[in-house]
Parts: structure tokens; sequence; C-alpha cells
């Protein structure tokens, strides 16, 4: 096919996108959940001139000494970044997230334009493109203001550097460290994709360099500058603030014992000993249960069900190739770090977002996969229509994804299983906050809420998260933070039953009222 030819494929590709994901978007009218939420927000804050700060925690992990905190101590910056100029010029979500559109629609034809470099097969990368315009479990993240398509971007931009033509390290290392610097201010495990970036230029220059020590620093060096060159405002501005080059209490994320520590207080609890004391048992059985819930997301998710022996099957094809050793390793190195090291934040979510790096990839990966399965299974049975067959197999898996990614959709627009629609949340904080102002409440007043960011959009109160634990901790972080009502609603019902089930009967709480699923509550001095 002509150069002009594909580049008209291209074109139809992003527009065809665009169509799908602005009706996706037009039928969410919120974020939809906290990490949008919060990257939202800090947008609006930093569109409105009130920097890097946020009116609301919502875990107590670097211990804030108050309720107006330094923001993104635990999600990077580069997602509020990029939704900036669009809430600036628009003063709204969908303005925000206009960027987003562009971005998700960028990542079908990418997906054609980097297939194609890889294998020369114009029809496979047509088939890559169109498993990416049906992305099953992503799509309806997709929208709204999150770091997927971003990631997907910058993960792909990291595939094609390391696929650039030999005599070219030099530059090589310095994009694959300005790269993984972005990934980096996306996302905190950006730094696995440094240190496999490193690994690689490490090899090649291992194995193409005659003066080996030489070439190995200068390809380091490049790398991490470019890395540098990225982050240093980042670091600078840590510096500042903390006066150290990460947040205070990053650690501190190593040693849960279940999901529910991130909103430990005080968070100073977090320590290797009490993980530790925890015993074998059930830190074997946390790692085993995040092994299991990870691999099922990678067949489900990353593998779109459907596709993942063909990406198995695609892998071993190329495995001569080293940027699908790259890409294997990313791979298992994402999985190992969100199951082995990071196994309650990697089974809670962490694993599906980090695995947005690898995606694109993994779509080639299938469509080389359908082509090989075919020429296999067509010597075997001696089939004389072996091409016929491939298309038909394409058609049959796009189609099922398209089925798949929309349905998957409406469920969670509609509210699935739950019951709550897409933004839902949002509304319920909304009519929370009108019986507050009849309770006569003023809106100076911070809540404790079980999502702070969350319902800080929706009213523009600040808000703490409820901590986890009992009564007492709630009453403790309330007097530290100056909060004097509690918002409680059955996520929280588990461990404040009380509380929750029986209002009314609990020292130092004044039961207000009940309003849906919400008890709302004076927390006495």
């Amino acid at each position: 096919m002509s150069l002009r030819n594909r580049k008209l494929f291209y074109g139809a590709f992003f527009l065809v996108a665009l169509l799908l994901v602005t009706v996706g978007g037009g039928m969410q009218k919120a974020p939809g959940y906290m990490d949008a939420e919060y990257y939202y927000a800090m947008s609006v804050r930093l569109a409105e001139g009130k920097g890097m700060t946020q009116p609301f925690l919502w875990n107590y992990l670097d211990d804030p000494p108050s309720l107006i905190a330094p923001s993104h101590t635990f999600w990077m910056p580069l997602t509020s970044l990029v939704a900036v100029p669009g809430f600036w010029l628009f003063r709204s979500f969908t303005g925000a997230r206009l960027i987003f559109w562009l971005l998700s629609a960028l990542v079908p034809p990418l997906t054609v334009w980097f297939g194609y470099r890889f294998h020369g097969d114009w029809e496979l990368a047509v088939t890559g493109g169109a498993l990416a315009l049906f992305p099953v479990f992503y799509g309806v993240y997709l929208p709204v203001t999150d770091s997927f398509a971003l990631y997907m971007l910058l993960g792909m931009a990291f595939f094609v550097m390391t696929g650039w033509p030999a005599g070219k390290i030099e530059m090589q290392a310095a994009g694959l460290g300005v790269v993984t610097g972005l990934m980096y201010m996306t996302r905190p495990d950006g730094l696995l994709w440094l240190v496999i970036a490193l690994c690689w230029l490490g090899w090649k220059v291992w194995n193409e360099s005659e003066q080996r020590v030489k070439s190995l620093l200068a390809v380091g060096v490049l790398c991490i500058l470019g890395f540098l060159f990225v982050g240093s405002f980042w670091f600078a501005r840590n510096l500042m603030v903390f006066h150290r080059l990460l947040p205070p209490g990053s650690g501190r994320a190593l040693w849960l014992t279940r999901y529910e520590d991130l909103f430990l207080y005080p968070a100073q609890d977090l320590t290797f000993a009490r993980w530790l004391s925890g015993g074998w048992e059930r830190i074997g059985s946390g790692i085993w249960q995040a092994v299991v819930t990870n691999f099922q997301t990678a067949v489900a998710v990353q593998g779109s069900i459907a596709l993942f022996p063909f990406i198995g099957v695609g892998m071993a094809t190329c495995w001569k190739r080293s940027v699908v050793k790259v890409g294997l390793l990313l791979w298992a190195g994402i999985f190992l770090m969100f199951s082995l090291v990071f196994p309650y934040q990697g089974v809670n979510g962490s694993f599906f977002h980090a695995g947005a790096g690898v995606q694109p990839f993994l779509w080639v990966m299938a469509s080389v996969g359908i082509q090989r399965t075919v020429m296999v299974v067509s010597g075997w049975r001696h089939w004389q229509r072996g091409h016929q067959v491939q298309v038909f197999l394409e058609v049959l898996l796009v189609l099922v994804c398209v089925f798949l990614t929309a349905g998957l959709f409406l469920q969670k627009i509609h509210g699935g299983k739950t019951g709550i629609p897409w933004g839902g949340g949002t509304e319920a904080y909304s009519q929370i906050e009108m019986v507050l102002e009849r309770l006569g409440i003023s809106p100076c007043e911070p809540v404790m809420v079980n999502n702070p960011p969350g319902y800080y959009l929706a009213t523009g109160r600040a808000a703490v998260v409820i901590p986890f634990g009992d009564e007492t901790t709630v009453r403790a972080a309330s007097e530290r933070y100056g909060v004097k009502y509690l918002i409680l609603d059955q996520n929280n019902s588990g461990h404040l039953p009380d509380l929750y089930f029986h209002p009314g009967i609990s020292r130092g709480f004044k039961f207000l009222m009940r309003f849906g699923d919400a008890r709302i509550y004076e927390i006495l001095p």
C-alpha cells in the first residue's frame, strides 16, 4: 500500500476513535471514581492558580500537618498537568478531558503505525489498530481524566525507541530517558521502565560495542540525564516542600497488611516490624491472592479474554526480536511488582493501571499470533484457503472485542450489579451537601467521608478520609485536622459497625440524621 493510502487509513482510524471516545465520554458526566476525581480536582486548582495543594486528605501516608496539604504525594502530577489547559479554556469537566479524548484517539492509528513498523504487514497492522479501537475493559476509562491513554502512548514510544536502527544508541539512550521520565511523572512504576531501559541499553552495548566500559557509561549517563531532564522539576519541588527527593511516607506503602492500611491513622504504624508480625502465612496469602488476581487481569483485561493465547503465540513467533524480549520482560516485571512488592495495591487496580503501558505492544503481538496460528493449522489440515480463514478469525475476534467493550461500558455506565450509575457518587454527595446546609453546618466546616476528592469536587467543601480503625481512631484523626462532622456510608460499615448499624449508641458521636445509606454525625469534643 502506498504511503498516501496509509496516511488516509491513519486519519480514518483517528476519526473513528475520536468519534467513539466522544460518544462514550458524552455519557460520562463526572469522573466516576477516586483516581479520576483526584486528577481533575488538582487540574482545577492548578488552573485557578492555587498551586499544587489539596484541600482534602485521602490518605495519611505522608503524615500531613494540616488539612491543606501539598498535592500529588501518592499519585504523580503529569495527568493533572495535562488536563489544565482544557479546564483553563473551557472551565468544565468536558473541557479538562478534551485532551484525553485526543490522546485516546491517537492510540489506534499509532498502534497501526507501530505494528506496520514492527512486522511490515499492513493487514496485520490494521487488525492491531482495530483491536485498539475496542479495548474492552479499558474502554470506559479512556474518556475521563486518568492516565490510561497517556501511558499507552508513552509505552508505545518506549517500544519504538528500543527498535531504532543500529548505530543510534546515544539517541536511543537519551530518548528512552525522556520517555521513562514522562512515564514516571505519570505513574510511580515508571521507574521500572527506566530500570528495564538501562538493562536493555547495557545488554545492547555489551554485545555490539568494542569499547564496552566507555559505551556503558555513556549510554547510562545519557539515559539518566534524559530522565532527570523531565523529572528534575518534580524532585526540586519535593526538595523545597519536603526537604527530600520523594514525598514523606513513600516507603510506607511497602508495609501494607491489607489494602485498607492505605487509610491507616497514624501512618507511622506502617512499619516493617508490623508487616512481619502478621506472620509468613498471612504475607504469603496476600501475595498468592495478588498472583491469582493479577493473572486473571492479564488474561481478561490485557488479553481481552479472547486474545490472550494469540499474544503468547505472537511472542513465540517473534522471540528473536529484542523488542519482544523487552516487552515480555516489562509485562513480567509489572506483574511481579504488583504481586510480590505491592500485592494489595495490585489487587485493587494498580496492575490494571500499570498494564496500560504494554497494551499496544500486546495488540500487535495478538495480530501476529492470529496469523501464525492460522498458518500452522493450515499446514496441519492442508487448507487451501488459509488466508480467508485468517481474515475470518481476525474479523471474528474484533467483533468479540466490539461487543465486550460496548457491554462492559454500558454496564459501568448504568451501575451493573451495584445499581449505582456512573457519577452516582457525585450526585449523592451533592444531595448530602444540601442536607448539611439545611442542618445549618457552615460550608467552611470540613467533613470526614469515604471519598474526599469526590466530595470536594461535588461540593467544594474540604474533607478528610475516614481512617481505617475504630471509633477512637476516628476521633483522633478528627481532632488533629479540626473535623467536626462524619458522613458514614456502607463502604465503611465493616470496621465501624455500631456507628453505621446502631446510630446513637456510640459515645462522642451525636447522630444528626440518616440520608439514603449515609449516616451523618457530629463528632463531639
